[in-house]
């Protein structure tokens, strides 16, 4: 028996029309160039965090890191701190470039914290205050998309906020008969377009 598509007529806005269609064309496009394997994509930004742990527990990789007060920005190694701190975050030049020789005469951020410690309290120097701690790196869901386009804008525009972020690709769950699930289907396999 062949297979006759039936269509009704409703009201729809002109705006939700175009977003359905935009939609539409971009997942399937995206179906066989950004996401491979995975039904009904959902896609996510995720930002890239430290936790704190201990160094004898953790699933991953346990790491030693080293975060100085105010900022709470955390480093790994040494050439984060010398990406991040540059000349405007401290009062003169003169205490800037104190604070790169000592990143300079330091071969790992557990000797930086050592000589920052050894440093009078009353040091015109910022950041004067730092600490270690054991970290695991974790990836913080910050937003969700139906587009990798969508997602990838999103990393342009919020560029100052996520800080190191990824894109990744999930799916709405196992199993899962809602209807999130059938609206995905239907933007992934049929066509969305005006009957005349």
């Amino acid at each position: 028996m062949e297979n006759i598509n039936k269509y009704i007529n409703i009201k729809i806005d002109e705006e939700v029309l175009e977003i359905l269609k935009v939609w539409n064309k971009q997942r399937k496009e995206e179906l066989n160039t950004k996401n491979f394997g995975t039904r009904e994509p959902i896609y996510k930004v995720q930002r890239r965090e430290y936790l704190p742990s201990h160094e004898e527990f953790g699933h991953d990789k346990v790491e030693l890191c080293l975060e100085f007060g105010g900022d709470f920005n955390s480093f790994k190694d040494l050439d984060g701190v010398r990406e991040y701190y540059h000349e405007d975050y401290f009062s003169s030049k003169e205490d800037y470039e104190h604070f790169m020789k000592l990143v300079e005469s330091s071969n790992t951020i557990y000797r930086l914290h050592e000589l920052i410690y050894l440093l009078d309290d009353d040091a015109e120097i910022m950041p004067n205050q730092c600490y270690l701690f054991y970290s695991q790196e974790v990836w913080k869901d910050q937003a969700y998309f139906l587009t990798y386009k969508e997602a990838e804008d999103y990393k342009i525009y919020q560029s100052h906020n996520l800080g190191v972020c990824r894109i990744y690709v999930d799916y709405p769950g196992y199993a899962n008969r809602s209807t999130l699930n059938k609206f995905l289907e239907i933007l992934d396999h049929k066509d969305i377009f005006e009957v005349e």
